[in-house]
């Protein structure tokens, strides 16, 4: 069974995946994507490293759209970019809140939890990362 999330962000906010692992490094977390992620067409698995293990997501990049607004409610309204993550293991899990904090941070960005149908914080988003870090060498799941 997959988990999802999305990131609501504006466009301008996200320049390249370089531009993302700049962000992710600023954090001090030792997460990055692969070389070769395209931040305007990706779509499907996308290679990442979390703390020394390869891990990745499935990654779906679009317009936000009259739906998404009407669904997330007026936060996405100030947003014109989404990328919809689709994982299934703790490690994969792991890298998607590690980068999904580090977008939201960069692009002006929104959390949504699908699955709870709710926003999620920074603040709680940021504590679920640290809480991964702290058990990366023990996250469950296969790596590439």
């Amino acid at each position: 069974m997959s988990i999802h999330a999305i990131v609501y962000f504006q466009r301008r906010g996200l320049p390249s995946s370089a531009a993302w692992n700049q962000a992710l490094a600023q954090l001090r977390w030792n997460v990055r994507f692969a070389p070769g992620l395209d931040v305007n067409s990706a779509s499907g698995f996308q290679r990442a490293i979390f703390y020394g293990r390869r891990t990745g997501a499935e990654m779906y990049f679009g317009d936000v759209s009259a739906a998404d607004v009407a669904r997330v409610g007026p936060a996405a309204a100030k947003t014109d970019r989404q990328v919809q993550f689709s994982f299934s293991y703790e490690l994969e899990m792991a890298f998607v809140l590690a980068a999904s904090f580090a977008l939201c941070a960069l692009a002006a960005g929104i959390y949504v939890d699908p699955q709870a149908g709710k926003i999620v914080s920074q603040h709680v988003l940021r504590g679920e990362v640290n809480s991964m870090i702290a058990r990366a060498p023990r996250l469950a799941g296969p790596e590439w």
